[in-house]
C-alpha cells in the first residue's frame, strides 16, 4: 500500500473568479460545447447575452452571478458545511487512489476548492471548481469526488510524461484527453470509493458516454469499461497495463481528432441522430497488428472508413 498523504483542502466562495471563468469559457472560440453547456445550464444568462457583442459579456456575466450568489447564499453555506463532514474521509479516499495508481506521495500537496455555478469543475494549477449548489443526493459532485477527479489526472499526467519518456512515443491533445477522463471515470467506479463516498455509479465527462472502442473480434466497449479492463481488472503490475494501454491509444490517436470535432458539432446539433451514430461508431483498436500500426477511423462526414497504415506514435 503507497504512502498515504492525503493532500490539504482549503473551500473558498470568490465572485470575481467565477465570472472570470464563466467569460473565459463563454468568449473562447475553442469551447463551443462548453459554451453550450453553460446556456442550456443558465437560460437566463443565455438570454441576456442574445446580441450582445462580446465586450459586454463579462459585465453580464457578473450582474447574473452577483444574484446567483445572493439567492443562492444559505444553500452554498450548507453545502460547504456538510462537504467539510465529508472531507474527513480524505486520508482514507486518498489512501484508496494511491493504491489505485501504484502511486506514492512524498509530501502533502495543498488545492483550494472554488465555488462555481459552472455546470462542469475546470482545475487549474492548485484549484478546482466544485459546485456551488450541486444537485440533491449527488455525493458525486461532492468535494471530495471532485478533488479525486482532478488530482487523478496530475498523477495521470506524470506517469504519461514517463511513459513518453520511456517509449519515445507521445499521444495528441485530443487522446490525451479522452484517456485521462475515462481512466478517472474507470478509478472513480471502483466500489471503495462508492461506498466511501455514497455513490452508486460515476459516469463521469459527457463525453465519454457514447465512445466504444473495439478490439479484434471482440464486442465493442465502452472506452471506461475498456481502461476499467484492461489497466484495472488485471492482476499484473498497473504501470506495465498502463503503458501498454497507452502504446494501443498511440495508434489509434488520430480517431480522437476526429471524435471531438464531431462532439463539437454534436454540441450545437444534440439531437442531429447521424452525428450521434457517427459519434457513437466505435475505434477499432488491433493491438495484435503493432507492425503494421493500422488504424481504422471514421471521417468526420461518416461517409466513408478511411484505412491509415502509418506510424503516429512519434
Amino acid at each position: 500500500m503507497p504512502r498515504n498523504i492525503a493532500p490539504s483542502i482549503k473551500i473558498e466562495t470568490d465572485l470575481e473568479a467565477d465570472v472570470s471563468i464563466f467569460t473565459e469559457y463563454l468568449t473562447h472560440s475553442k469551447r463551443v460545447s462548453y459554451r453550450q453547456l453553460i446556456l442550456k445550464a443558465h437560460p437566463a444568462l443565455a438570454r441576456s447575452l442574445i446580441g450582445q457583442p462580446q465586450r459586454k459579456v463579462r459585465a453580464l456575466v457578473r450582474k447574473y452571478l452577483e444574484t446567483a450568489y445572493t439567492e443562492n447564499r444559505r444553500a452554498i453555506e450548507r453545502n460547504i458545511a456538510s462537504n467539510r463532514l465529508l472531507l474527513k474521509k480524505s486520508d482514507k479516499a486518498f489512501g484508496i487512489l494511491y493504491a489505485l495508481m501504484n502511486y506514492r506521495p512524498t509530501k502533502r500537496q495543498t488545492y483550494t476548492a472554488i465555488a462555481t455555478f459552472l455546470p462542469f469543475c475546470p482545475f487549474d494549477k492548485n484549484s478546482f471548481r466544485f459546485y456551488a449548489v450541486p444537485k440533491e443526493n449527488s455525493p458525486e459532485q461532492s468535494i471530495l469526488a471532485i478533488a479525486l477527479h482532478e488530482i487523478s489526472h496530475l498523477l495521470f499526467f506524470e506517469q504519461l510524461a514517463e511513459w513518453k519518456k520511456e517509449s519515445g512515443k507521445k499521444l495528441n491533445e485530443e487522446a490525451i484527453y479522452y484517456f485521462k477522463e475515462a481512466l478517472t471515470a474507470a478509478l472513480m467506479n471502483n466500489e471503495r470509493f462508492k461506498e466511501l463516498i455514497g455513490y452508486h455509479s460515476y459516469k463521469g465527462n459527457r463525453l465519454l458516454w457514447n465512445l466504444y472502442l473495439k478490439s479484434g473480434p471482440n464486442n465493442p466497449l465502452p472506452i471506461v469499461k475498456y481502461l476499467q479492463r484492461n489497466i484495472l481488472s488485471e492482476k499484473s503490475d498497473y504501470k506495465e497495463r498502463l503503458y501498454k494501454t497507452l502504446d494501443g491509444f498511440s495508434r489509434i490517436q488520430s480517431c480522437f481528432i476526429e471524435k471531438r470535432r464531431l462532439w463539437d458539432r454534436l454540441s450545437l446539433n444534440p439531437n442531429d441522430q447521424k452525428l450521434v451514430e457517427q459519434y457513437k461508431t466505435p475505434i477499432k483498436i488491433n493491438p495484435t497488428d503493432s507492425n503494421k500500426q493500422r488504424l481504422y477511423c471514421r471521417s468526420i462526414s461518416g461517409l466513408h472508413q478511411r484505412r491509415c497504415n502509418r506510424k503516429d506514435t512519434k
